[in-house]
């Protein structure tokens, strides 16, 4: 990211970079909005920032306040937030803050990796060829096949509606944007399966 906002944040899709005419307290010079792993973000140029659930259902926020002179942030939770997203909230912070940005994943058993902005269109990640980051159904959590392929159709940039398991207009929608007729007779598991080797073609 940079200082105007006209680079997405690392793995971010649905990235849309703003520029207010007028400022205000409200909407600083700059802001930015996108997807992280699922959840939704807005970044501000004043070193605000927060983070929700791209579901409606969930009635959770993570905000964050930075002093980019103190090199502080807080970090503020209202709500029943997962874990996930208060890993996001830790490496939005270190960006605000212009340090080097780790990026925390969902899969605790993945290794961390870092990954340093060099250019303006480029975020170049280390040069272990070993190194894996985690991708597609690693990334995601949920109670059942259902809410697994609805978040993946997400971190792909559709909207099934809510994450709820339940199958829908909206969910057979965005199901067609990547299998032909999609109906109550699609096989969940191919949908999956094939969503999560996009998804990690996408991440390489």
């Amino acid at each position: 990211m940079s200082a105007t906002f006209d680079r997405s944040f690392p793995h971010a899709t649905g990235v849309e970079s703003f520029i207010a005419d007028v400022p205000s307290a409200q909407f600083p010079a700059f802001w930015q909005t996108g997807l992280i792993d699922g959840y939704q973000y807005r970044l501000f140029s004043n070193g605000e920032g927060e983070i929700k659930a791209s579901d409606p259902n969930q009635d959770w926020v993570v905000e964050i306040a930075c002093e980019t002179a103190g090199q502080s942030c807080d970090i503020t939770v209202d709500g029943d937030a997962p874990t996930e997203a208060l890993q996001i909230a830790d490496t939005i912070t270190q960006c605000l803050l212009s340090s080097e940005i780790t990026l925390a994943r969902t899969t605790p058993e993945n290794p961390i990796v870092d990954t340093t902005v060099t250019s303006q269109e480029n975020v170049v990640a280390p040069q272990n060829s070993e190194t894996e980051i985690a991708c597609g159904v690693a990334t995601v959590n949920e109670a059942n096949d259902v809410a697994t392929m609805q978040r993946l159709l997400i971190l792909l940039g559709e909207d099934p509606g809510p994450v709820d398991g339940v199958l829908g207009p909206a969910s057979f929608k965005a199901m067609g944007a990547f299998v032909d007729d999609s109906n109550w007779n699609t096989s969940i598991k191919n949908v999956i399966s094939a969503l999560d080797a996009l998804h990690c073609e996408r991440s390489q």
